[in-house]
């Protein structure tokens, strides 16, 4: 058995710890290395997706020795003059190393006097014409080792930096032009055929919103590939299984890897916490339960989510992707889905989408929706409807004879739901919620109205006496209105004008119920509902 844990936590990761990716490995390394034609693309995902790692694995060992090669982290910057410098003293030291019948004499010279120039005075952008003096340096430089056929391979990491790197250099009042401008040069090397320059971005955020405002003519964004990092593929997450068993002697269950999936999903950083502790588990010869790991061991996991949600918060990323993964579904567009989906923060799975993982969705996100108000109406309806099935339980348990010895009120609960003829599936679906509060507290909209339904000779004194059937396509839009999006076509996301609808529907149920329910009606509390 390996005596070293190979998974690594946090860190980059290379050797052996180095799982997956293979094909798109291949990609890059064709795209960047092998081929002759300039290329530039913007790697965007979740942080933790592994991104660093990849890019500096495609290039490790890789690049020929006449190629100028250079990677930046923007995070380890302080200003938009430090990222060029920084690339323009590793240029500094490659051509150093260069044989000096590489350059022709007055190249050379027009070469080092330019960087000369960069390198020993900070210019302040704020001044048109030392900007120009700047730019024209990083370009006229660019152009010289094209004309040496010498390729140059940008990589800029955490170019989520830029925008704030940019401001910082350009604080006057016509901050925003020059903001346009410093973009725009990015956009002029990376594009530019005359320079022969390979580039790769990589960030959390998409380049537009990096960007902000920017002129459309200087986006940065327009001359970039989009390339979405999302988490492990099929084959990468079997990859990971094969380890254990080629390195650790360990099989796992399909039971086992769908708990391993419940709490990290295709996450590599995820799937590495978890596997460190079961690597060290398993050193140790100890039992490996994936639930006892999880709820023991992997603190880093549940860490990673509180940032996920901050982040998402921060972002304003938090209140859609609630909508889509959890409900209501307000203010949503296909648009804004298969945003979402491209940045790999959503997937489909099972009848609906999922942020991550499942268990980041039902509990993490679950208890954030409780704390935001994204459609006030629609959850006071919600609370609404509950609280008048608690009203009425008693009586339903007294007329089928529900069990109330049972110690766990969710099994009482559960009973009068299958009363109302809510099938099996659908309940044990509800089950995933149970971590944030009881069965009523947590459960669906659509299981809600389901037991209005099936028990309406309980309910119907609250709504006037009238047939189910009169409420019944209002009871439906509601639904809809509520649920997360389920398959992400167009017809899914509500117009305002099926807002206003609802509305009018959850006010005319307000209405109706307080005409019906007694003014001191005191809903019960669920520990009633057992002996």
């Amino acid at each position: 058995m390996e005596t070293d844990n190979i998974f690594v936590i946090g860190g980059q990761v290379t050797g052996e710890s180095f799982i997956g990716r293979k094909k798109l490995l291949a990609r890059f390394r064709n795209d960047f290395i092998d081929s002759s034609v300039p290329k530039a693309v913007s790697i965007v995902g979740l942080s933790k997706t592994g991104k660093t790692s990849f890019i500096k694995k495609v290039f490790e060992n890789s690049v020929p020795a006449e190629v100028f090669y250079c990677y930046v982290d923007l995070s380890l910057r302080s200003s938009y003059y430090a990222i060029w410098r920084e690339v323009i003293e590793e240029l500094n030291d490659f051509i150093a190393w260069l044989p000096d019948n590489r350059f022709p004499k007055n190249i050379r010279d027009s070469l080092n006097r330019r960087i000369e120039d960069i390198l020993d005075k900070v210019p302040d952008f704020n001044n048109l014409l030392e900007w120009d003096v700047f730019s024209g340096n990083i370009i006229r430089i660019f152009k010289y080792l094209n004309k040496l056929r010498i390729k140059s391979i940008l990589v800029f990491d955490e170019f989520d930096s830029a925008k704030t790197l940019i401001s910082s250099d350009s604080d006057s009042g016509d901050s925003g032009n020059l903001k346009t401008q410093q973009f725009a040069l990015f956009r002029t090397v990376f594009s530019a055929g005359e320079m022969n320059v390979f580039a790769i971005t990589l960030s959390r955020r998409k380049l537009q919103t990096i960007e902000g405002g920017v002129q459309l003519s200087s986006s940065l964004s327009g001359v970039m590939e989009p390339v979405p990092f999302h988490g492990f593929e099929p084959e990468d997450v079997n990859e990971f299984y094969s380890v254990f068993r080629t390195k650790y002697g360990r099989e796992f269950s399909p039971k086992e890897q769908e708990r391993i999936k419940y709490y990290a999903g295709n996450l590599p950083y995820l799937l590495f916490a978890m596997g460190h502790s079961i690597a060290d588990m398993l050193r140790d010869n100890q039992e490996i339960d994936i639930d006892s790991i999880f709820r023991e061991r992997c603190k880093a996991i549940n860490e990673y989510y509180d940032a996920c949600t901050n982040a998402f918060e921060n972002e304003e990323y938090l209140s859609k992707i609630i909508s889509i993964v959890i409900g209501p579904n307000v203010n949503l567009t296909k648009h804004d889905i298969d945003d979402f989906k491209n940045l790999g923060y959503i997937y489909h799975e099972d009848e609906g989408y999922l942020c991550i993982s499942k268990y980041f969705t039902f509990v993490h996100l679950s208890d954030k929706a409780r704390e935001i108000n994204i459609w006030d109406n629609i959850i006071m309806l919600e609370r609404l409807l509950k609280n008048l099935i608690r009203l009425e339980t008693l009586n339903i348990i007294e007329r089928f004879d529900i069990d109330r010895n049972e110690s766990d009120v969710n099994k009482v609960e559960y009973a009068v739901a299958r009363c109302a003829h809510i099938n099996n599936e659908v309940l044990e679906s509800s089950k995933k919620f149970l971590y944030s509060g009881t069965f009523y507290e947590t459960m669906s909209i659509y299981i809600t109205i389901g037991i209005i339904k099936g028990h309406w000779e309980f309910l119907k004194k609250y709504f006037g006496n009238r047939f189910y059937n009169d409420f019944k396509n209002r009871f439906y839009k509601i639904r809809k209105a509520r649920n997360g999006i389920a398959h992400g076509h167009e017809n899914e996301c509500l117009t305002d004008a099926d807002r206003k609808e609802v509305d009018s529907y959850c006010q005319e149920f307000f209405k109706i119920v307080r005409e019906n329910l007694s003014p001191d009606a005191e809903f019960p509390k669920e520990s009633s509902f057992v002996l």
